[in-house]
């Protein structure tokens, strides 16, 4: 049940990764940020299978854009008894693509997102 842990992201389609002056240089540098030492980490209380992902978007240092990406788990986690944190080096990430026009990671909507089932 994890709308007793993180309500924050209970739901959502996409999580916005926005550290302020923070940005990261790839999608790995991005999802180590989720995970037990980082910067912005996200505790669960659930049983997340290997390879379950999910979708994010953040700002890149590199391109100088923001980029959507997915995070997915690279081993099973297993936190159902207890809320806990993702643990480190337990996520692998991986650039979908580039928004060219878009620097500010702040500026998008969920109206600028549609899932198609």
């Amino acid at each position: 049940d994890d709308t007793a842990t993180h309500a924050t992201i209970d739901g959502a389609n996409i999580i916005i990764l926005h550290g302020g002056s923070t940005t990261f240089a790839n999608a790995g540098a991005a999802v180590a940020a989720f995970e037990e030492s980082g910067g912005f980490t996200i505790t669960h209380q659930n049983i997340v299978a290997d390879d379950d992902t999910f979708i994010f978007a953040y700002e890149n240092s590199t391109s100088g854009v923001v980029h959507i990406a997915a995070a997915s788990f690279e081993v099973a986690d297993d936190n159902n008894a207890a809320a806990a944190a993702i643990a480190d080096n337990a996520l692998k990430g991986t650039d979908l693509m580039q928004l060219t026009d878009v620097t500010d990671v702040t500026t998008l909507t969920a109206a600028d997102f549609d899932f198609i089932a």
